[in-house]
């Protein structure tokens, strides 16, 4: 799970950054290339409408990391027409520091 005050970051700041966010439950976890992993996402009964989505849209993400929140946005790489879960699939960048993050830390079972 994220923990913002681990990262620096005060009850305020973080509750102001994600407003309005939701954590999801990561499902599990794929290894896909030697520098990308997709992240399979529960999506709650009750936030199923809100997470309904068509091909090409994203989910932003809101990492606390060094006393400041990043937020970063992923396409969904699974099909709305064919896929019941939610996907998202990170590729490491060199300088990326969630895109490390997610890769290196990330399991089933977290929140993000």
């Amino acid at each position: 799970m994220l923990d913002p005050k681990a990262a620096g970051i005060s009850d305020a700041d973080w509750a102001d950054a994600t407003s309005s966010c939701f954590p999801l439950r990561v499902a599990r976890v794929i290894d896909e290339t030697h520098d990308a992993r997709s992240f399979v996402l529960e999506v709650p009964p009750e936030l199923a409408p809100r997470f309904r989505y068509r091909a090409g849209q994203f989910l932003s993400f809101k990492i606390p990391h060094a006393g400041k929140v990043l937020t970063r946005s992923y396409s969904l790489s699974s099909s709305p027409d064919c896929d019941r879960e939610h996907k998202i699939t990170v590729k490491r960048i060199d300088e990326g520091r969630v895109s490390h993050w997610m890769n290196d830390h990330v399991k089933a079972g977290d929140l993000l």
